[in-house]
């Protein structure tokens, strides 16, 4: 769900909420508000046909990316593990999905997923330091990244070894990943404490004795 407020007087839009599956339909409404709070014309039909059909994949079609991925998983047919991984690159980053393969041919294990049950791997986390500004931990694994949220607290164990790999691309010094490491521990267990003081009673399904009598 999203909301989108506006405030003519000020000539101020907001955005509340959303989603990637509505991500297009709040753009729109967003767009058709800050048109109305300016006073022009609102995007015409055409805008809106093209902002519908547009590309699902950065810079591919359906076809393009199934391609792609055919490629770069080497055969049709290949390992059920690499193709996993090779989807999950081009989902997110499309054409740039080759760009990271090549990147982690030169470095072993680069395409191995670092978390359990997760399709993240030191190929695509040094892709992300490289390309999108990432300053802290905490950027790289929850903004950056889903990987703090779906990998909980396990997911901590593995960042020590993965800040090792990344050293050389975020240039961060040993006082500085340990710093940072602590933030993120710092964060989780702050998140942790939060959920449970917020979390509904669990309703007891056997009856204790004390109840019974």
């Amino acid at each position: 769900r999203h909301e989108i407020q506006k405030d003519l007087d000020r000539r101020l839009v907001s955005i509340h909420g959303g989603k990637l599956t509505t991500f297009r339909k709040m753009a729109e409404e967003a767009v058709d508000a800050l048109s109305e709070a300016l006073g022009v014309a609102p995007p015409s039909s055409e805008s809106r046909a093209g902002l519908r059909k547009s590309m699902l994949w950065p810079g591919l079609d359906r076809k393009d990316a199934a391609r792609l991925v055919d490629e770069l998983a080497g055969v049709r047919n290949g390992p059920a593990p690499l193709r996993n991984i090779v989807d999950h690159l081009v989902r997110h980053y499309g054409a740039d999905a080759r760009g990271i393969m090549i990147a982690a041919a030169s470095t072993p294990g680069a395409l191995t997923p670092m978390f359990e049950g997760l399709s993240y791997t030191l190929a695509e986390l040094r892709y992300l330091c490289h390309n999108e500004q990432v300053l802290h931990l905490a950027d790289l694994a929850k903004r950056r990244t889903p990987v703090y949220f779906l990998a909980d607290r396990a997911g901590l164990d593995v960042w020590p070894g993965l800040l090792d790999q990344l050293a050389d691309v975020l240039g961060w010094t040993p006082r500085r990943r340990a710093a940072e490491l602590a933030e993120l521990d710092r964060e989780f267990r702050a998140d942790t404490a939060a959920l449970a003081e917020t979390a509904p009673p669990v309703p007891e399904l056997i009856p204790t004795t004390a109840n019974r009598a």
